[in-house]
């Protein structure tokens, strides 16, 4: 049975299709609003070619959920508004397979690169990077 050593709100970038929008916006657009469904599906075309800019130049998209570190592993889930737009985003990377836990500069947050032998690594971006780091590094040591 694993203990939960630490769960912290983070964002993880996950190489994850730009998901469609424009069916999740379309399906809340008040009726009776004249032209309003024309200027939605031009919004949203605009934000999913510049998402998709985002993911290619980036290797995937940032999805908020949170972190969490066991005594098992580091895994990843995402909120519930995530976990709808984005499916099968969840990650773990067992303890014993970590081999670099590094953090580096992010705008408002640092990021926190986990690297692994299986190359499945995970990349976190949070408040308090540097106490998840330290959490993640003592608990792959033990």
């Amino acid at each position: 049975m694993s203990t939960v050593l630490l769960q912290q709100a983070a964002n993880a970038l996950i190489d994850t299709p730009v998901p469609d929008l424009d069916e999740l916006v379309l399906s809340r657009t008040p009726l009776g609003l004249r032209g309003s469904r024309w200027q939605t599906r031009i919004a949203t075309a605009a934000t999913e070619r510049t998402l998709e800019r985002f993911r290619r130049r980036h290797q995937g998209l940032w999805v908020g959920g949170y972190v969490t570190v066991t005594t098992d592993g580091v895994f990843f889930s995402p909120n519930d508004a995530n976990r709808r737009l984005h499916p099968a985003t969840d990650r773990h990377v067992p303890l014993r397979d970590i081999t670099g836990v590094e953090v580096r500069f992010g705008v408002v947050t640092k990021i926190i690169d986990i690297t692994s032998v299986t190359g499945a690594g995970l990349i976190v971006r949070c408040f308090g990077a540097g106490r998840v780091a330290s959490t993640i590094r003592d608990a792959a040591r033990r």
